[in-house]
């Protein structure tokens, strides 16, 4: 489910850094890939993130304290919650910066 759910995203910044790549060999391509991944992204993953990553942000830290109170527990949900977290806010500010 999870990457399902997540495997995409790293795909539409792959395919917007591949059409920028292509930009010196052929502008015309390049503008076609990097607007479907660009377009691909908004429908898909941006309104989700800037309307849950927050609440994601909050969940991990409440799901940090709990962990801190209780440490005979395991600390890989703990570091799973986080690299989401930094992972996702990664590509949000990535993609609001190439927006500029």
């Amino acid at each position: 489910m999870v990457v399902s759910v997540c495997l995409p995203l790293p795909l539409t910044m792959a395919a917007l850094y591949g059409g920028m790549a292509l930009q010196p060999l052929d502008a015309p391509m390049a503008a076609v890939v990097g607007f479907a991944a660009t377009l691909g992204y908004v429908v898909a993953f941006l309104p989700a993130l800037l309307l849950f990553e927050p609440f994601a942000v909050v969940a991990t830290l409440w799901f940090t304290a709990r962990y801190l109170r209780k440490w005979g527990e395991s600390a890989m949900p703990v570091i799973a919650c986080w690299m989401a977290v930094i992972l996702h806010t990664a590509v949000l500010v990535s993609y609001l910066r190439l927006g500029r």
